[in-house]
């Protein structure tokens, strides 16, 4: 199945959510296709809805969410102390430290069905919310290097999604973002992998108009960047999926 059809069934059911439930489900639909053994959304500061905890939904297995609460790991888990502290992506790999606690955590982690790889994205919204989307798999290094390195900003752009549905569903913030015809379109071509002189050849402007464009709709996204610009538009229905 193509990065297009993905994105496009996933959007289907993003577009029907409208509770827990639902949410949930399209968690269980992304870990079908990308065949992940785990997906996970944790809401750290949602308005309204994390004033006494955070937001969870995820596939875990009942058991290890139990464990995860008794022994509260959530004050030493590695990956949600950095995830909390980064604009970028983190892969578990870089969170082993040798020392026991931790090594110990990620080692009962997999014995309850976690998975022996992730990557967790920070997501930060335009009205200072923060979220945090995470992924796991059982795979061999070298694989699990790979598949980062294909889909990474596939995911992104699904984290995205999964927190614009979130917020829609429990009725957070505002989506009514606006972008020129120009901006709509530099950024549909951005999200098929085309450069900035590839879309100043496409359109027939110049790349320093291209990059004006893209800074212009990165500011009415609040974007921290092109890509973040391209997932928000995407997750909005701004642009259409990439081709």
């Amino acid at each position: 199945m193509k990065s297009f059809q993905r994105l496009g069934t996933l959007q289907e059911h993003i577009d029907k959510a409208g509770n827990l439930d639902s949410n949930s489900k399209v968690l269980e639909i992304i870990k079908t296709i990308y065949g992940f053994k785990n997906v996970a959304y944790l809401g750290v500061n949602l308005p309204k809805i994390t004033s006494v905890e955070p937001y969870v939904i995820n596939t875990y297995r009942d058991e290890w969410a139990e464990i995860y609460r008794e022994k509260d790991y959530v004050l030493f888990d590695p990956v949600i102390h950095q995830s909390v502290k980064s604009i970028l992506p983190v892969d578990w790999v870089d969170m082993h430290d040798g020392t026991r606690k931790i090594e110990n955590f990620f080692a009962e982690s997999i014995l309850f069905g976690v998975g022996n790889h992730g990557v967790t994205i920070p997501i930060r919204g335009r009205w200072g919310e923060l979220a945090l989307f995470s992924l796991s798999i059982d795979e061999t290094n070298k694989a699990w290097k790979l598949l980062l390195r294909e889909f990474l900003s596939e995911f992104n752009m699904i984290a995205y999604h999964v927190h614009e549905m979130t917020m829609r569903t429990h009725n957070l913030g505002v989506t009514d973002v606006h972008l020129s015809p120009r901006e709509i379109e530099v950024l549909k071509w951005t999200a098929n992998g085309k450069t900035v002189l590839d879309v100043a050849e496409i359109l027939g402007i110049t790349p320093h108009t291209v990059r004006h464009y893209i800074e212009c709709a990165r500011f009415r996204l609040t974007a921290l960047n092109k890509s973040h610009a391209v997932a928000r538009a995407l997750a909005l229905n701004l642009i259409p999926p990439p081709d």
